[in-house]
C-alpha cells in the first residue's frame, strides 16, 4: 500500500484481511476489494468525522486530527517509541534531525525503523524534515551513507558487516543509533538544546524511562515477541509465556504517554515565543527577487547550511533574534536558524494567504495561538483570546461508512477461493462507480477549504470523487501493474530473488517498505 497518509495500523489490518479473504470462499474477488479501498474510500477530513471501512470481520476507522489539535492521533503509540529507545536518546536524535546531522538508525526488526523515524519526525512539529528520508534503505543502496547531505536513513542490521561504528569512519556530523540496544554514537558531539528547555523536557519525560528494555536483558519470551514484530500475524505466546510477558512490561500512566508531543511542542513555543517580531515581510509591489551577491549569509534565504542559495528573499532577522535570546540558548539557535526546516517555517509565515483552491495553513494559526496560550499563563500579561484553539467546530462528531465493494458484472454463483495469495486478474478490476456525495463529508471539507471543494465540484459534479480519496494517485493502470508483483504466486515469491529484494518484500508484507523523501509539501507514506 502506497499512500501519503500514515494510517499504518489500518493498512496492516487491511492487508491481513485481504489475505484471509483470498484463502476463504468469497462471492467477491479480492481485486474488487483493492479497487474499492484504493479508489472509492474517501480520505477523512481533518477532524469533523471518521470514515468506517468494513472488510471481512474487521471495521477499520480512518480519522485525522482536527486542525486545531494537530498533535493528536500519532501514527504509532508513543509508548512503543520509548520501549525501543529512552527519552534521553529520543531527545538527542530529535536534536540531530533539527540541526541537519546525517542520522542512521540500525535495528533487527524492520518495523522499529519505521516506528522510530516516523515518530521522531512528527516530534519536530511545527517544523518539517526537509531532507532525504528513507526509513528502510535497500542493501544495494548502502553506499548512499557516504552522501554529503543531511538524511534520516534506517538500515536492517542484517545488511551490515563488522562493527557498527565503522559507519562513522571519515564521516562528519553523523549520528548512528543502535535501536536494539539503545546506544547512540556520533562522529562529532551533538549540539544540545538550550539548558532551560532541556531540563523541562527531561523532567516531563522521566516517568517514561522505565519503558525501554535492552535486548541483552530480555527473556526468551520477550525476544521472540520482539523479533516477531515484522510478521504480518503477531506472535501469540502460550498462557504461561503471556503471564511472563505481561509481568516484564513496565506500566505507565496513559496521561504520561499522551503528553509526549505536547512536551516537545512546549520547547519550540518557549524558544520562539517572540519570533514574529523578527519576520521580514515580503515586498508588496513586486515578486521576491534573487538575493544579491554579497548578501549577509546570516539572513535566511541568502544561504543555508549547505551553501544553497534559493531565489526567495530573506524572511527572518537571524542576528537580531539571537541577540535578544539568553546567552545559553545562542549556540543552539546559531545552528538551527539557518537550517532549511526553519527557513521553510519563516517563509510560510510571511507568504501571502492561500490562493483559490488551496487550503488555509492551520499550522500557523495553531502555533501562534499556542504562543498566546503560553503568554496567558504569565501573571504579568493581559489575557488574549485563543478562538482557534478553543473552537469545537472541528471536533470528531460523525462517522461515515465507506461504500462496499462492487459486485456488479460478476458471474452469478461464482465463488472465489485460493490456496495461497493469487495472481491478480486485470479483468476483475471494475470501472469506478459514481456516488452521490455524502452530505456530512462534503460539509466537513467545505468547512475546512471551501475553495477546494467548490473547484472540484465544478469540475466533476456531485461525485464522491470531488473529495480526496484514501489512496490519491492510484490509477487503474497502476492497479493492473501491481498484479505483476504477484503473478508467480506466494509460493515462488521469494524464489531466485536477490537478498536485498527479499528484505524489501519482507518489509512490504507487513505494510512497510523503503520510502524516499517527496518534494516539499507532498509527503509519501509507504
Amino acid at each position: 500500500i502506497v499512500s501519503h497518509y500514515g494510517f499504518f495500523d489500518q493498512y496492516l489490518n487491511f492487508l491481513r484481511e485481504l489475505y484471509r479473504i483470498s484463502l476463504s470462499p468469497s462471492s467477491i474477488p479480492m481485486e474488487r476489494y483493492i479497487v474499492n479501498f484504493a479508489r472509492e474510500t474517501p480520505l477523512p477530513p481533518q477532524g469533523c468525522l471518521k470514515i468506517q471501512y468494513r472488510i471481512g470481520q474487521k471495521v477499520l476507522l480512518f480519522s485525522r486530527p482536527p486542525p486545531n489539535r494537530p498533535i493528536d492521533y500519532p501514527p504509532f503509540p508513543y509508548h512503543d517509541l520509548f520501549r525501543v529507545i529512552t527519552p534521553h536518546t529520543a531527545v538527542q536524535l530529535l536534536t540531530a534531525l533539527l540541526l541537519e546531522y546525517r542520522v542512521v538508525l540500525v535495528s533487527t526488526p524492520y518495523t522499529n525503523l519505521t516506528l522510530v523515524s516516523e515518530l521522531l519526525i512528527r516530534l519536530m512539529y511545527p517544523f518539517q524534515y526537509e531532507h532525504v528520508y528513507i526509513p528502510i534503505l535497500p542493501k544495494t543502496l548502502i553506499d548512499f551513507l557516504a552522501a554529503p547531505m543531511p538524511f534520516c536513513i534506517g538500515i536492517p542490521r542484517e545488511f551490515l558487516d563488522g562493527d557498527l561504528k565503522d559507519i562513522l569512519i571519515d564521516k562528519d556530523e553523523m549520528v548512528l543509533v543502535d535501536l536494539d540496544h539503545n546506544e547512540i554514537y556520533a562522529s562529532n558531539p551533538i549540539q544540545q538544546l538550550p539548558p532551560a528547555e532541556r531540563k523541562k523536557l527531561s523532567r516531563r519525560l522521566k516517568p517514561l524511562e522505565r519503558l525501554c528494555r535492552d535486548r541483552r536483558k530480555m527473556t526468551d519470551v520477550e525476544i521472540r515477541a520482539f523479533e516477531g514484530r515484522d510478521s504480518a500475524f503477531n506472535y501469540v505466546p502460550s498462557p504461561d509465556e503471556l503471564d511472563s510477558l505481561v509481568q516484564s512490561i513496565p506500566k505507565v500512566d496513559d496521561g504520561e504517554v499522551t503528553s509526549v508531543q505536547a512536551a516537545f511542542l512546549r520547547v519550540f513555543v518557549s524558544l520562539f515565543r517572540d519570533y514574529q517580531r523578527f519576520l521580514i515581510p515580503l515586498p508588496k509591489t513586486s515578486p521576491a527577487k534573487k538575493p544579491k551577491k554579497g548578501r549577509d549569509p546570516s539572513d535566511i534565504g541568502s544561504m543555508g547550511t549547505l551553501g544553497f542559495i534559493p531565489e526567495a528573499a530573506p524572511s527572518f532577522k537571524i542576528k537580531d533574534f539571537i541577540k535578544r535570546q539568553p546567552k545559553e540558548a545562542r549556540p543552539f539557535l546559531e545552528r538551527f536558524l539557518p537550517t532549511q526546516a526553519f527557513s521553510r517555517f519563516s517563509d510560510q509565515r510571511v507568504a501571502p494567504g492561500p490562493m483559490p483552491g488551496e487550503s488555509e495553513n492551520y499550522d500557523i494559526k495553531y502555533f501562534e495561538e499556542s504562543i498566546i496560550a503560553k503568554n496567558n499563563r504569565s501573571r504579568f500579561r493581559f489575557t488574549k483570546p485563543t478562538p482557534f484553539l478553543d473552537s469545537k467546530q472541528f471536533d470528531l462528531k460523525e462517522s461515515l461508512p465507506a461504500p462496499d465493494p462492487d459486485a456488479a458484472g460478476l458471474p452469478e454463483g461464482r465463488v472465489y477461493q485460493h490456496q495461497y495469495f493469487p495472481r491478480l486478474d486485470p479483468n476483475l478490476f471494475q470501472a469506478l462507480r459514481t456516488f452521490e456525495t455524502s452530505e456530512p463529508i462534503m460539509k466537513s471539507y467545505s468547512r475546512l477549504n471551501p475553495g477546494l471543494v467548490s473547484a472540484r465540484r465544478g469540475r466533476v459534479g456531485k461525485s464522491m470523487h470531488s473529495i480526496p480519496m484514501l489512496v490519491q494517485e492510484m490509477s487503474m493502470s497502476n492497479l493492473h501493474r501491481a498484479g505483476k508483483l504477484s503473478r508467480m504466486g506466494s509460493k515462488s515469491y521469494f524464489k531466485d530473488v536477490p537478498e536485498d529484494e527479499k528484505a524489501i518484500r519482507k518489509g512490504s508484507a507487513a505494510g512497510y517498505s523503503p520510502r524516499a523523501k517527496k518534494p516539499a509539501g507532498r509527503k509519501m507514506t509507504e
